[in-house]
């Protein structure tokens, strides 16, 4: 899986990611990912966004 993420706070958050994207089965790629500051993710992009902004409505 190829991951590409900006992370704007800690060095554990790409750890937090690939849980998330592993948990929810999302694995195409290339793959843009956007995280906050508590490792939430705050944008995706990618073939499957569809399916991770059901996953972030689902959470909020």
């Amino acid at each position: 899986m190829d991951i590409y993420y900006v992370n704007t706070a800690s060095s554990d958050q790409p750890q937090v990611l690939n849980d998330i994207l592993n948990e929810y089965h999302i694995d195409e790629v290339p793959t843009l990912v956007y995280l906050n500051a508590t490792g939430q993710i705050t944008k995706f992009s990618g073939d499957d966004e569809k399916s991770l902004n059901q996953f972030i409505q689902s959470k909020e």
